[in-house]
């Protein structure tokens, strides 16, 4: 599906940023819609002026044509040029590959000849040569070149260099000759290395005839894709008087904000450039980039939900007929492309005909299973598939469980009545398990006899009686080694639920990317479910219900939703210390039940690792004894007492206190003491106290225990912390290493500042840390 700038600009509009955008530059991007919104484009593009109030933007987009032979246009609008819909003047900047250099005639007498004009062209083809020569030398070309006509600069050519280390940059300038002062922007460029140590930066620059612009910019952008770096590079930015703090916040909601369905639009931060002149740094920029290539890779979810799953059976009972067609009628309205319907009998379902027509009438794609079994069970399914081709069924999928050779037989008849049916798609989703993994050969052979479009491997569902048994380790091996040797003509592909399988395939099959929103569970990432009772739910499997009407209310506002987000990104064990944990994301309904709440370990995956002995709790009785040992996550499932440990370091009157990692399972973001932690099984808790310290602050000094205290405390992701606590005071006045895997932050605060500050704002501080400190500080102060 071609994507349009008018695709763009409606997701542009789905959030407002009103720190970087006025009222009055969002009245004028209608103007771009009437004017370019038929066109086609690949990327999007906003400039915008971060270190000063203005919240004006220039427009640029990269053209949509798909001919390899020609140079990709960049079209950037000023500003001043939307002003109305009568858009004519344009920037034109052509793409440049490394194979455009100083020797490509066809570049200069055609391409750039057509956006500079020739005369142009000629009368400053020698200084750009010249440009081109240099940037060579270094193993360097250029990434950008254009006319700038829309601003009335018909003397020169724009030129932005690929990305140079710091002292070629300055190089080039000298030999260049430029007009500037090198050694301040030596100076300047140095400062970034605190951010950027890399110390990489495009330059912009014009070429006139015999010279280069007194002006330059330099463009730099955080090094590895993560909003946690983005926040740092802003914050440097802020720090140094180039980015006002309220434009940085919306820079980061800019980067943070959810990818669209529709054309898997995503935001990200292109660069930050900076205007320099003479010996100083004029202004700074962001160019706020949105384009179709990221696919959701880095994100949790979708703006909007893409699938609907709608229930429309449970047993011999089926759902009110006005409430499924209102969801129908809520589904396209948030723009939701698909409705999968579900149940124990979907195709006896008394208004099936007439929920697929309203399907149809809203535009949407309408999906239904058939059970292998079925054909067994209603000898006149052609004409039923007829009926519903007829209504707008877009296509079925033949589900098979058990061994193929059992089914052979219902699944060809069923495949005969779809076919006399001229259903538009047909699909397989195969169950695989232990007793029937050696199958899959056969399996693919079938689908590939039966030229069917798709064939779907599935795991087995929590709700599947009697419990089938997980594949081993092996059998998953081998069925990802067979899935991504074949290269037939049916799409075969691994349902996402079955996360673990792929991702033993990994990203080497084109159809199973495993990354982002594609890499595992999709439940409240892109699809939600209505169950039989018509409420939504985030999917069959995991039937938490809440008292939403509105699909947008519930996708942007459901706690279940928010908790399972945000348990797919801080995997607990044995996920995270899993090999294949940043490519997967099990589903959660499989061991919910048991772990009564929402969290990424799934104790039953044969990918599992051996569990370390720091996973093991020691269990103990009110009074101290040890009476077994535990696993860490089980015990805080189960909220079982268990020996814990809490370090205090104090110098004079401060004491060093930590903020917790945003990663860790409970207490986040949290104030607490120097280190927490727990004894491994045989190590006495003042030993284990002495090698957490040093893990975690770098600090080696004598501790002694002061007293020990009992609290329990339960968090909203269902766990609990019910601890034998041993609190451990040191004196030390050295130098302390945080450990960024543990701690966002460590500082040593005023103990009477603290404690004023506990009282004041209590949710600052993790729930032991309250009880404890006033034990602390009476132990210090006696």
């Amino acid at each position: 599906m071609e994507c349009t700038i008018k695709d763009f600009l409606d997701y542009f509009k789905e959030q407002p940023y009103p720190n970087l955008f006025s009222r009055e530059c969002l009245d004028r991007i209608p103007n771009i819609e009437t004017a370019f919104g038929h066109v086609p484009a690949k990327v999007t593009c906003f400039e915008t002026v971060i270190s000063s109030a203005d919240r004006c933007a220039d427009f640029s987009l990269l053209e949509g044509s798909t001919d390899s032979h020609q140079c990709p246009k960049y079209y950037e609008l000023d500003y001043e040029s939307y002003r109305t819909a009568d858009i004519k003047a344009r920037i034109v900047i052509d793409v440049l590959t490394p194979s455009v250099r100083k020797d490509n005639p066809h570049f200069y007498q055609t391409v750039l000849s057509d956006i500079a004009g020739k005369e142009r062209t000629e009368r400053l083809l020698p200084m750009l040569q010249h440009c081109i020569q240099i940037l060579s030398t270094y193993g360097h070309y250029i990434r950008y070149i254009g006319a700038m006509n829309a601003r009335g600069e018909n003397n020169s050519i724009r030129l932005v260099s690929d990305d140079l280390p710091r002292g070629q940059l300055i190089s080039l300038l000298r030999e260049l000759h430029w007009n500037g002062n090198l050694e301040k922007l030596d100076r300047v460029l140095a400062g970034f290395d605190i951010i950027d140590t890399d110390q990489i930066f495009a330059l912009d620059f014009d070429i006139f005839e015999d010279h280069i612009s007194d002006k330059i910019g330099f463009c730099s952008s955080p090094r590895h894709n993560s909003i946690k770096r983005l926040q740092e590079y802003i914050s440097f930015l802020e720090q140094n008087g180039l980015c006002l703090p309220e434009k940085g916040q919306d820079i980061i909601r800019w980067a943070q904000a959810c990818p669209s369905h529709t054309h898997h639009i995503s935001n990200d931060v292109a660069y930050f450039k900076f205007p320099f002149i003479g010996d100083r740094i004029t202004k700074a920029k962001v160019y706020l980039r949105q384009a179709t290539y990221f696919d959701g890779n880095f994100f949790q979810r979708y703006s909007t939900p893409e699938f609907l799953n709608l229930c429309i059976s449970s047993g011999n009972i089926f759902p009110d007929k006005n409430r499924s067609l209102y969801w129908v009628t809520e589904a396209a309205a948030e723009g939701i492309r698909t409705v999968h319907l579900y149940g124990t009998d979907v195709l006896h379902c008394p208004y099936l005909m007439e929920l697929v027509s309203a399907c149809k009438l809203h535009s949407l794609e309408v999906t239904v299973p058939v059970h292998s079994e079925t054909a067994a069970e209603n000898q006149d399914i052609q004409k039923l598939l007829s009926r519903l081709t007829g209504c707008g069924l877009t296509g079925i999928f033949i589900t098979i469980e058990g061994r193929i050779s059992d089914s052979q037989d219902s699944f060809k008849q069923i495949l005969t009545a779809a076919r006399e049916a001229h259903c538009r798609y047909i699909g397989i989703k195969w169950v695989i398990q232990q007793k029937n993994a050696e199958d899959l050969t056969a399996v693919l052979k079938l689908a590939e006899q039966s030229g069917v479009q798709s064939l779907t491997i599935c795991g087995w569902n929590p709700d599947t009686v009697p419990c089938p048994v997980h594949l081993t380790r092996q059998q998953m091996i081998s069925a990802a080694d067979s899935i991504l040797a074949y290269s037939g003509p049916v799409q075969a592909e691994i349902d996402p639920c079955f996360s673990a399988l792929k991702a033993i395939a990994g990203k080497r099959a084109f159809l199973n990317v495993n990354a982002g929103i594609l890499k595992g569970c999709r439940a409240g990432r892109d699809s939600i479910t209505v169950n039989s009772q018509g409420r939504l739910v985030p999917c069959r499997y995991l039937d938490y219900p809440e008292n939403f009407l509105s699909i947008k209310e519930y996708w942007n506002n459901s706690a279940v939703l928010a908790q399972i987000r945000n348990a797919a990104g801080t995997p607990q064990f044995p996920c995270s210390s899993c090999p294949y944990n940043q490519n997967c994301i099990p589903c959660f309904a499989l061991h919910t039940e048991s772990a009564d709440c929402i969290s990424m370990a799934d104790d039953t995956c044969p990918l599992k690792t051996e569990m370390p002995a720091e996973d093991r709790l020691i269990l103990t009785d009110i009074n101290d004894n040890q009476i077994g040992t535990e696993t860490k996550l089980t015990v805080h499932r189960k909220g079982l007492l268990h020996r814990a440990f809490s370090v205090f370091i104090y110098s004079g009157s401060t004491v060093l206190i930590q903020k917790r990692a945003a990663g860790k399972y409970h207490s986040a973001g949290l104030w607490a003491n120097t280190c927490c932690s727990h004894p491994r099984n045989g190590e006495t808790t003042a030993d284990a106290a002495k090698r957490r310290l040093m893990e975690e602050a770098g600090i080696a000094c004598n501790l002694h225990e002061v007293q020990s205290f009992i609290y329990r405390a339960p968090f909203k992701n269902g766990l609990t912390e019910y601890e034998i606590d041993h609190i451990f005071a040191g004196e030390y006045s050295g130098t302390f290493t945080c450990n960024r895997e543990e701690a966002e932050d460590m500082k040593f605060i005023d103990m009477d500042e603290l404690s004023q500050d506990i009282v004041r704002k209590p949710e600052r501080y993790a729930p032991w840390f309250i009880t404890a400190y006033p034990l602390f500080l009476r132990s210090i102060r006696q």
